[in-house]
């Protein structure tokens, strides 16, 4: 990239001194983003939630764990680009499964179902389990990616839980061996923490050690008696001193 200044002084008869560094590249302080997962048939009401994360001033992007429509169509998509368009961070959405009734549709509207990258010394690593499994390519992907993130905060987010809290409700991967796959790559790599969407609830638990939140209460028909409204997360991990991630859950109360 190339840029051209305009520079309101005599260089004949003073000096100025530029310094440029990549927007918050260099000072590695703890950072916070938001989580949030299932809109579904939710969406009538998700602007709501869109204005109460526009409030969150001291976070940096949004991720979302799947399921952002009901049936994957036109008229949903439509509208969550409105509402997507309405938010003052940028999000990183991986697919649910409700989500890939129309896989192309997806991905047209919303880029790759798998990706990693890194933001202020923070590895974060979206994975595509929509048909609750991995793909036989994202594996390779997912050890490439794990690998990179050895030594840095490592989140790692998809849609359907490896296991899920209770084990008991068919609520996450098909395969127990993939699962138990996943998470001892995510242990023997040194990843952080987990997030996943699915349950309409909130769960916190670990995964081999690693912190793990189910979160998918954006809106789709909540899970009973739970206590938990319509809801996102608050995530502030600390990059530099790779301390244990704060959590924490905004609830909408209804």
């Amino acid at each position: 990239r190339s840029w051209t200044w305009t520079w309101p002084w005599d260089p004949t008869t003073s000096t100025e001194t530029l310094i440029l560094n990549a927007p918050s590249g260099i000072v590695q302080q703890p950072l916070t983003f938001l989580a949030f997962g299932d809109i579904q048939n939710g969406l009538y009401r998700f602007g709501d939630l869109v204005q109460a994360m526009n409030t969150e001033t001291t976070a940096e992007f949004i991720i979302s764990m799947g399921d952002l429509a009901q049936f994957s169509t036109s008229a949903e998509y439509d509208e969550i680009d409105v509402r997507f368009s309405e938010l003052e961070l940028p999000i990183y959405p991986v697919p649910g499964n409700h989500d890939i009734f129309r896989p192309d549709e997806y991905q047209r509207r919303f880029g790759r179902a798998n990706f990693s990258f890194v933001h202020r010394g923070a590895r974060f690593t979206g994975l595509d389990s929509a048909s609750a499994r991995l793909g036989n390519v994202v594996w390779d992907w997912t050890s490439t990616w794990f690998a990179l993130g050895i030594g840095q905060f490592h989140v790692v987010f998809s849609h359907i839980a490896a296991f899920e809290f209770q084990g008991i409700r068919n609520a996450q991967w098909s395969s127990r061996r993939e699962a138990r796959k996943f998470v001892s790559m995510a242990t023997e790599n040194s990843v952080d923490l987990l997030l996943f969407g699915h349950l309409h609830t909130h769960d916190a638990y670990t995964l081999g050690g690693i912190p793990t939140h189910i979160s998918g209460g954006a809106g789709a028909i909540p899970e009973k008696w739970d206590s938990v409204g319509r809801h996102y997360l608050r995530v502030t991990v600390d990059p530099l001193t790779q301390a244990a991630p704060l959590v924490e859950i905004i609830d909408l109360g209804d």
